[in-house]
């Protein structure tokens, strides 16, 4: 890629099939580009973690704040 950022020119101005042309392009690059980090999978470790979380319940994903709130107003999780 060049650098534009010394170029002191207005953009050139071009017709809405250009820009939209241009802009389905960009689309789709994006779109392949999600795909394919989308097929890479998940790590080994990063999906033993989650599965770890899981395995831990709701109540551990519960805010350590909300839980200290309810012990000092005397409400009970249980």
């Amino acid at each position: 890629m060049r650098d534009d950022s010394s170029d002191s020119r207005p953009p050139r101005s071009v017709d809405a099939d250009t820009a939209r042309a241009r802009q389905q392009l960009i689309g789709r690059r994006l779109r392949d580009m999600y795909d394919s980090v989308l097929d890479e999978g998940v790590p080994d470790d990063f999906a033993a973690l989650l599965s770890a979380l899981d395995e831990t319940g709701d109540d551990a994903a519960e805010p350590a704040g909300k839980t200290a709130g309810k012990a000092e107003e005397g409400v009970s999780d249980g």
